[in-house]
């Protein structure tokens, strides 16, 4: 499955937001969730930044030939873990004045922090590292 994609909206897509339509916000509702005392969690921990899929697809745009490199359909994810617990505490670190929106629900532990991506195959079609990928503090 691909995973959540978060990271800030685009410009335009910002002041066309119907007042009252949450649902606009499409994954990143998921961290708006967070702020609300009753809101849960994400379902899965795979994740992320928008920001780079949308450079891999550019990378993709220009990635060599199938015939030298095979398929070239290949799953895209961060390589950096993602904890509930974790992003709380960020929240609350980086915005604390945040604190008391906060979910008060119990974070999730889930079976894996991050999806089983080959990056080597990652690098050899797109030519992007793991070092490239922004963290989840960045996405946040």
């Amino acid at each position: 499955n691909p995973p959540y994609l978060y990271g800030p909206l685009a410009e335009t897509h910002i002041h066309t937001l119907p007042a009252g339509r949450y649902d606009s916000l499409s994954t990143d509702l998921i961290i708006y969730r967070l702020l609300t005392p009753e809101g849960d969690f994400p379902v899965s921990a795979a994740q992320a930044d928008v920001r780079d899929i949308a450079h891999a697809h550019v990378l993709a745009l220009s990635s060599p030939l199938t015939s030298s490199v095979g398929r070239k359909r290949i799953l895209i994810g961060s390589p950096h873990g993602f904890n509930s617990k974790a992003v709380i505490e960020l929240i609350k670190d980086s915005r604390p004045e945040l604190q008391d929106r906060l979910t008060r629900q119990t974070p999730p532990s889930y079976p894996y922090e991050r999806l089983p991506i080959d990056f080597k195959r990652v690098e050899e079609v797109l030519g992007m590292t793991k070092d490239e990928f922004r963290t989840v503090e960045d996405m946040v």
